[in-house]
């Protein structure tokens, strides 16, 4: 694309060849400056063929003129005739003018913040690890403050850490565009407001359509160039595209996904009663011997209290 500029003072001598070849609105400076020809013929066409054939043509028509003008005169126009073939063929041959400029243009990060409601839930933190971690993170250093902390409310403090810097360092680099989602993706003019408007009240969507959500963010961003998507979020897609088509829908694009799980990832915590043998019938105030197996799921080294009852029938 060639950039104009608006007309500027500049010397008459310039400015009468500038209109006069068209180029009195085009900024030279801007670019590299060069000139393309859209019907050149090969080049050992041109200085076998056509270059030596426009003087030869151009001597002919000279080399009959009178006796008594001497051959350098003859010379000297059949040359000047020669180079106006020339530039004729030159004209023929569509010279343009082209100024090839280089512009960097930041692209585009988008972020997705997941608003449905099991971002209300408040994890339960087991080990001091596992306080120790969201609290590095969040920058929160109260237990009770910690413990009181729902999904959405880790999600924003981790964001707004001033130590952290994760969107300042990201706004540096690229054009951020901050959605959030539930059923849809709903954009945020800035991360002020995503950030002001992102509590635990606010999460009460009913489903999380995470393909439905980055087609709509990507859909936004039509025409622009789009680095990557990164998506908070604390479940699974259960409405709307199926993952599997929007992440080939990606790959095919060449943009990265990056995944962000929000919340304290736990085993679930059961204990099953597997075997119970015991003697189908026993007298009034005989002992009744029981033996059992006992399974717990989640409770690795943890010591946890057990009760067993057992009922008449």
């Amino acid at each position: 694309m060639i950039p104009f500029r608006p007309p500027q003072d500049a010397p008459a001598g310039s400015d009468f060849w500038s209109r006069l070849l068209g180029i009195d609105r085009v900024d030279l400076s801007s670019g590299e400056v060069g000139v393309a020809l859209q019907n050149a013929p090969p080049a050992w066409l041109f200085f076998l063929v056509i270059l030596p054939g426009a003087f030869l043509l151009a001597w002919a028509f000279y080399r009959r003129e009178r006796p008594d003008v001497g051959a350098g005169p003859k010379l000297a126009l059949a040359a000047l005739r020669g180079a106006l073939l020339l530039l004729v063929l030159f004209l023929l041959m569509g010279p343009v003018l082209t100024v090839e400029t280089i512009k960097e243009r930041r692209a585009f990060l988008i972020v997705l913040l997941d608003e449905s409601r099991s971002m209300q839930k408040v994890d339960s933190l087991r080990t001091d690890a596992e306080r120790e971690a969201v609290r590095r993170v969040t920058g929160v250093s109260s237990p009770g403050d910690l413990a009181r902390l729902s999904r959405a409310e880790i999600v924003r403090k981790v964001l707004e850490n001033p130590e952290l810097r994760i969107l300042d360092d990201l706004e540096k680099k690229l054009n951020v565009a901050y959605f959030t989602f539930s059923s849809a993706a709903a954009p945020k003019e800035s991360r002020a407001q995503l950030l002001e408007g992102y509590t635990r009240e606010a999460c009460i969507g009913t489903e999380t359509a995470i393909g439905d959500a980055i087609k709509g963010a990507l859909n936004s961003l039509k025409g622009q160039y789009v680095a990557g998507v990164v998506l908070f979020s604390d479940g699974r897609n259960n409405a709307g595209m199926a993952t599997q088509e929007i992440a080939a829908q990606l790959r095919q694009r060449y943009l990265p996904l990056y995944t962000v799980a929000a919340g304290v990832p736990h085993a679930s915590r059961d204990v099953a009663l597997l075997e119970l043998e015991a003697r189908d019938a026993v007298l009034a105030n005989d002992q009744l011997r029981l033996n059992l197996k006992v399974a717990s799921f989640g409770y690795e080294n943890e010591p946890a209290e057990i009760g067993l009852w057992v009922l008449p029938l």
